[in-house]
């Protein structure tokens, strides 16, 4: 059996992708060649070792036998781990590039495969866990997603869209897998005795968050292709393919607007509907029998009775369970993986689900199994014996392995965690409170869908960086009532764990007051939470206590400067940010200070922050105050960007004449709005609204180049010397004034520039023609997009 069906022309795709790693390490094929081949078939590369390989499992589901098969190629090719996904897929991690088609032909001899893990895809389809097993639900949607899935990984165009187009199915209870938060999500329901679904479109996660919106109150279930498919053709026709940053479906939403929109939508949509086979048809699983063990093993013990508690599920069929299998991090060792399936061999078919909470779902075991898949599975899942909340608990994998992570929130959990059990917080109390990180604002371990969420941002004290984390709470996830998650305030990452453990106790003090967590956010939580923050936001000096500037899991001093296979600029935004917010922080107190001597202090604090916010977007690195007032007057008041009224007011600060400042609070703090202001209208560019971007680096003579058999002239710009991330922001100017298929060349420090600066500028869409090393620095040429 398997969830899905594979396409007929998926064996000579796996040929051809081999056939283009063959020319690779040839030095026939170049590596941009190669990636845009091998991310849609999910294989990425690693930050520090090999390619991770991507498996889908539509809706989630995995059997006995595809388990057992992904865990022996992991054996073979990757490591000692498999790693579940916070979107119900699992992953082979450590795959050199010469055994990713081995791992993928082994992969489709079991019906499964990596197609759609990564790129501009249909990504993996997910589905409520519980699906076809819940008591409480509208009916199954499992042969639903699973139809889905066949019918869209076998159009060729599936492979082809502006960005990824994800899809959710909720099965209409509980709301497991963000149907209302993602690109499209269908939402079980009844209707007149009829079963269908109600449908949303043009959510999503990431730095730019947005609710679903409603757009159908009813459909037959029969009619999900018709409109995922409407869906995926106006995406096709009308998605932005220029800007990745702006290219989701919620962007093409606000860019086209909602009656714009829905005249395109139909049309599709209306199109589809004429042709009968268009109706999908159900893809069911096989049924499977229950879990019968010989072996008897008597229920004996507390341990027993509380795991019973905290991780058994009565079925809708009397006599039947679910257990969760609590999975660290998602990271799942091999030897658990087969003792997992061991026993539960010899029945087959529908045993297993994978959730978003990065844990296994195992379904339609008897009463009497449970003691013995207690004592036999205890020892590989240690998390077990822990309460709920600490077993359900989501962290991404950060920079550690990520190229776009800030922050290591894997290591951040296991220390909240550490933490927690150490206190004397009845955790067990906290079942169903929902905690998710993220290493940075991408939402890969979704803090939005969270009731308490976090996730990484880079900060600052002084000249010295620090990891940090913005709080997020109050996600509102039913009809008529769509809330994201909101912002709440911001900690140091070495204050997290004390700052959970004191909230985690109020809360379960409180909780029997509500309904649910979005009630105690909407009535007193906002307030209470946001007070433990600024309680928990203070960072002392680095000579005081260097821990602060050092992330949880590592010793060296934090640095974005790895941040960004795509984005040097992953900390960027939050440096811009961290001096914007300081600056509002404030400006909200200023005027409720004691003396007069506090007063002009936070006035000199407030301005500067205000005044440098920004100059990093101009390549600017101000070694002092006096540097940042003057910075700030000659490139953003002098040209008009904001008012000239702000040049007296940096005069006034650069010299010191309290008087005149004692008299002109007002427009500093006036000053703080017109730069947040401004801010807002920065584009991808890194320029602001009226202006047209140019480069305010020196030129340098130009050179007459002749490599890799082009010869033109270009200029050269020498960024030796020049730290990341400012190497790239000045090259990115540079490149954001030159006309598309100009070339420049850049000359960078071996290191870190090197590392990062190429993965940054390939991200933004530009093509790296070659890298040259010439002996202790690079030269990099770059062709504008």
């Amino acid at each position: 059996m398997q969830f899905y069906a594979l396409p007929d022309t998926l064996k000579g795709e796996i040929g051809k992708l081999e056939n283009l790693i063959i020319q690779y390490e040839r030095k026939e094929a170049d590596s941009l060649e190669l990636k845009a081949h091998r991310v849609p078939f999910g294989v990425y590369e690693q930050r520090d070792y090999g390619y991770m390989v991507r498996v889908r499992c539509a809706g989630g589901g995995i059997t006995v036998d595809q388990l057992r098969r992904v865990a022996e190629l992991s054996q073979q090719f990757g490591r000692e781990t498999l790693h579940i996904t916070t979107r119900q897929e699992v992953q082979i991690h450590d795959v050199t590039l010469s055994d990713v088609i081995p791992v993928m032909r082994g992969l489709y001899d079991t019906g499964l495969s990596s197609r759609g893990g990564g790129g501009n895809t249909v990504r993996n389809i997910m589905a409520s866990p519980h699906s076809g097993i819940a008591g409480k639900e509208e009916f199954d949607v499992i042969p639903w997603s699973s139809a889905l899935t066949t019918r869209l990984i076998s159009e060729p165009d599936s492979w082809l869209l502006p960005r990824k187009y994800k899809i959710a199915f909720s099965n209409g209870t509980e709301e497991h897998v963000n149907a209302r938060f993602t690109d499209l999500g269908f939402i079980a329901v009844t209707k007149d005795g009829k079963k269908g679904f109600t449908v949303y479109t043009a959510g999503g996660l990431g730095r730019k968050p947005a609710e679903g919106k409603l757009l159908h109150d009813f459909i037959l279930p029969e009619e999900s292709y018709i409109v995922a498919k409407a869906i995926k053709n106006l995406f096709l026709k009308h998605g932005n393919r220029r800007n990745k940053h702006a290219a989701r479906l919620r962007f093409l939403w606000n860019t086209l607007g909602e009656r714009e929109f829905i005249r395109l939508y139909e049309g599709e949509r209306e199109l589809l509907a004429r042709e009968p086979a268009n109706n999908l048809s159900p893809y069911p699983p096989d049924s499977a029998e229950p879990v019968i063990n010989t072996e008897k093993e008597e229920p004996s013990g507390e341990e027993f009775k509380q795991w019973k508690k905290r991780y058994v599920q009565e079925q809708a069929r009397p006599g039947l369970y679910s257990i969760t299998l609590p999975v660290q991090l998602g990271d799942l060792p091999l030897d658990g993986a087969f003792a997992l399936c061991d026993f539960l061999e010899k029945p087959g078919g529908d045993h297993l689900r994978l959730t978003m909470e990065q844990n296994i779902l195992v379904i339609n075991i008897q009463s009497a199994t449970l003691a013995l898949l207690f004592h036999t599975l205890r020892d590989h899942f240690p998390l077990m014996e822990k309460p709920k909340f600490l077993g359900s608990s989501v962290a991404c994998t950060g920079s550690e392995t990520c190229r776009l992570g800030i922050c290591r929130p894997q290591d951040l959990l296991k220390a909240v965690q550490k933490k927690l059990e150490l206190s004397d917080v009845d955790t067990d109390a906290l079942s169903g409170l929902t905690f998710k990180i993220s290493g940075c604002p991408n939402s890969c371990g979704q803090h939005m869908t969270a009731d308490i969420g976090l996730y990484g941002r880079a900060s600052r004290s002084g000249e010295n960086l620090y990891p940090a984390y913005t709080v997020t709470a109050g996600v509102r996830n039913t009809d008529g009532a769509l809330r994201l998650a909101r912002p709440i305030g911001d900690i140091p990452a070495r204050n997290i764990p004390d700052f959970m453990t004191e909230f985690c106790s109020l809360y379960t003090g409180i909780k029997a007051k509500y309904t649910s967590f979005a009630d105690y956010i909407d009535d007193t939580g906002k307030t209470e939470v946001k007070a433990l923050c600024e309680k928990f936001s203070n960072i002392p000096g680095i000579h005081e206590k260097k821990a602060f500037f050092l992330d949880w899991g590592t010793r060296e001093l934090f640095s974005v400067k790895n941040s960004g296979g795509g984005e040097c600029s992953a900390g960027l935004y939050d440096l811009i940010e961290f001096d914007i917010n300081r600056a509002k922080a404030v400006r909200r107190t200023i005027r409720q200070t004691d003396s007069e001597e506090k007063q002009m202090e936070k006035l000199y604090a407030m301005t500067a922050s205000a005044a440098r916010a920004l100059l990093i977007t101009r390549g600017i690195e101000a070694q002092s105050e006096e540097q940042v007032y003057t910075a700030c007057d000659e490139y953003f008041i002098q040209t008009g960007l904001v008012s000239e009224a702000y040049s007296k007011l940096m005069d006034a600060v650069r010299t010191g004449d309290n008087a005149w400042l004692k008299n002109h609070l007002e427009l500093a703090e006036e000053f703080v709005t017109a730069i947040e202001g401004l801010y807002a209208t920065m584009d991808n560019t890194l320029g602001f609204k009226g202006e047209q971007t140019a480069a305010e680096s020196k030129e340098r003579p130009e050179s007459e180049g002749d490599r890799d058999g082009i010869s033109k002239t270009y200029e050269t710009h020498d960024f030796r010397g020049v730290p990341c991330p400012m190497n790239f922001v000045k090259t990115k100017l540079l490149l954001s004034a030159m006309d598309s298929g100009a070339l420049l060349e850049v000359l960078l420090d071996d290191g870190e520039p090197i590392e990062n600066v190429p993965f940054s500028v390939k991200y933004e869409g530009h093509t790296i023609v070659s890298t040259e090393n010439r002996g202790g620095y690079w030269s990099l040429l770059i062709r504008k997009k």
